[in-house]
């Protein structure tokens, strides 16, 4: 009934808020047959009951189990919810509830590792008052992200002598919901010191770039790479041209003298 149903809602929520998955999947597991069983005989709650059984709540639930589901080392729990939905109907243009459209569009992000498009889309998430257990799901997939996201930047920028900027960093990893680019540089290097107590992770080196001011993460150390050998002269690409030695006055006048004798004496052997 609608009061079970309460119960066992507010009793997730609760242990999202707490991050006891175990009680989490136990309450929405009920949920789900709860919501199913109420979709087939197509009643509408009312009153008291509203709240309880309301559209809002059987989408905030769907939601969550396709974040939960999407976090596992397995696609099989994903591929089971995403049917689920689908014989439901939640998942047909037009029907599919605000709450589940984010949760698909973070769910894709995640499982095709497009490491912008999954922290943007954690930023369009609904609002906690409306959906308070978003967040604490998606966070489940944030760690695979961003460090894939991180080991694709620093390989990208091995190449590079001033390694990558910090707060450019701390932005595509997602730290610029942090406020401005210092607290999002902060984040990134205390995220950073978090990976360093970890032996199967790599350590982050950090240092400032050729110009002396901008903080910037070694893309080279981070990876265990030697730094670039220094720069020594032109490139061997590069002709460099002398130009020509222009004569003085006295060895062209002497020039133009010994072509007037050369005329002369061209003059006599004719005659």
């Amino acid at each position: 009934g609608a009061l079970a149903a309460e119960v066992y809602a507010t009793h997730a929520r609760i242990a999202l808020e707490t991050r006891d998955w175990a009680e989490f999947n136990q309450c929405q597991t009920v949920l789900r047959g709860m919501h199913s069983r109420r979709a087939r005989r197509g009643t509408r709650a009312s009153g008291a009951d509203a709240s309880d059984a309301s559209e809002d709540v059987v989408a905030e639930f769907a939601a969550y189990r396709l974040l939960y589901a999407a976090s596992q080392s397995t696609t099989a729990e994903l591929t089971r919810e995403l049917r689920h939905l689908a014989r439901e109907g939640a998942l047909e243009p037009g029907r599919t509830h605000e709450y589940v459209a984010s949760a698909l569009r973070v769910v894709k992000a995640a499982a095709t590792r497009a490491h912008v498009a999954f922290f943007k889309a954690r930023e369009d998430a609904p609002e906690p008052s409306r959906c308070p257990g978003f967040a604490a799901l998606a966070d489940l997939s944030t760690n695979a992200v961003r460090r894939d996201a991180l080991r694709a930047m620093l390989r990208a920028y091995a190449g590079s002598r001033d390694g990558v900027p910090v707060a450019f960093a701390a932005n595509v990893l997602g730290f610029k919901a942090f406020g401005d680019d210092k607290k999002a540089a902060a984040a990134l290097e205390a995220y950073a010191a978090s990976l360093s107590e970890s032996d199967a992770s790599p350590l982050l080196a950090f240092g400032v770039a050729s110009d002396g001011t901008t903080r910037v993460l070694d893309a080279r150390a981070s990876l265990g790479l030697e730094p670039l050998p220094a720069t020594r002269g032109p490139s061997p690409a590069i002709v460099v041209v002398a130009p020509a030695p222009t004569k003085s006055p006295k060895r062209a006048n002497e020039y133009d003298e010994g072509g007037g004798k050369e005329k002369k004496r061209r003059k006599k052997r004719r005659a």
